[in-house]
């Protein structure tokens, strides 16, 4: 089984895919640029939840609040579950805009030449 591992600092991410035998299979270097946040992941807090809506808003350290919509995929199952104050990671799918926070999925993936 590949590992995958994932070093984030300040100015940068590196991320890095290592076979069975220790063989470096893959590497990616990613400059972080606080203006864009699309496909980035978060680590976040849950800060409100609203049931009615099926959706939830997650702080992740952007100016407003990123929106989880609750009515798809993954984040169904997650609904009964989730709860204010809780951590959740979070990938980022829509750009914050015109004072909406972003848009974010709890369905995260990695991509890369190597991954499927």
């Amino acid at each position: 089984m590949h590992k995958i591992l994932v070093n984030v600092m300040r100015e940068e991410i590196r991320m890095a895919v290592i076979d069975e035998e220790g063989q470096l299979v893959d590497f990616v270097l990613e400059r972080t640029d606080e203006s864009h946040m699309a496909n980035h992941m978060y680590k976040g807090t849950v800060k409100n939840v609203l049931n009615g809506m099926q959706a939830a808003f997650v702080d992740i350290g952007g100016s407003q609040n990123a929106y989880l919509n609750l009515q798809q995929g993954k984040e169904q199952k997650i609904l009964p579950r989730l709860s204010v104050g809780q951590q959740i990671l979070v990938q980022v799918v829509k750009e914050e805009m015109l004072g909406k926070g972003a848009r974010v999925t709890a369905d995260v993936s990695l991509a890369g030449r190597f991954m499927v």
